[in-house]
């Protein structure tokens, strides 16, 4: 039985490997399963700095991987929305992207005979839902307490403006309004394209596709 094991684990390592020493890894980024990987390259002057630039390379390729898995999501999901609800998943993505990042781990270093570093990490695929929907709710709480403070600014300014004998005080309660319903407006527009629904259903897009690739 022990040597079943040897054998076959050895078969294992020898499938990560190219007859002449080279990574699977290096030509073709695997799908790890319940990880999503990047790979990076880099050769310059010392060996230190080839390491810190491929691990930087591996970072930013698994950054970008990530960022499009996002936005198939959200594509597959939001359908024919305005610029401002685009605008607000993308910088949804964005924060996504920069909490999933720090938990990437450096899975495999190999250094090619004329000195090129690759660097391969990864992340838990499985953490990415679960961040989309903490960075979408966030948003959303920052937007409902922009129009709460732009509503209590405008009932602060009637209130001054009641007290005041300037002739212009209604042209400015008026105009004050207008400004203030355009912006309530936009807001309420943004809220109800990144409903909680929607972000429960992007979510769930990106679980199955984790699960998909297990």
């Amino acid at each position: 039985m022990r040597r079943f094991l040897i054998i076959a684990l050895s078969l294992v390592m020898l499938s990560c490997v190219s007859t002449d020493g080279r990574p699977s890894w290096v030509d073709d980024i695997p799908s790890k399963w319940g990880r999503v990987c990047g790979v990076g390259e880099a050769r310059l002057s010392t060996s230190h700095n080839s390491r810190m630039a491929s691990e930087a390379a591996a970072r930013a390729d698994l950054a970008r991987r990530l960022e499009v898995s996002i936005d198939e999501a959200v594509a597959t999901y939001v359908n024919d929305s305005h610029s401002r609800i685009l605008n607000a998943y993308e910088e949804i993505t964005i924060q996504t992207v920069d909490l999933s990042i720090r938990n990437i781990r450096l899975d495999e270093r190999w250094t090619d005979e004329d000195g090129t570093v690759w660097t391969l990490v990864s992340i838990p695929s499985s953490d990415v839902d679960d961040i989309f929907a903490m960075a979408a709710n966030d948003y959303r709480s920052k937007l409902e307490e922009r129009r709460l403070d732009i509503e209590a600014r405008y009932m602060a300014l009637l209130e001054e403006l009641s007290s005041s004998a300037s002739a212009d005080a209604e042209a400015i309660a008026k105009a004050a309004l207008d400004y203030i319903s355009d912006e309530v407006s936009a807001i309420d527009d943004v809220l109800r394209g990144i409903s909680e629904e929607d972000i429960a259903g992007i979510a769930e897009l990106l679980m199955r596709d984790d699960q998909d690739k297990r």
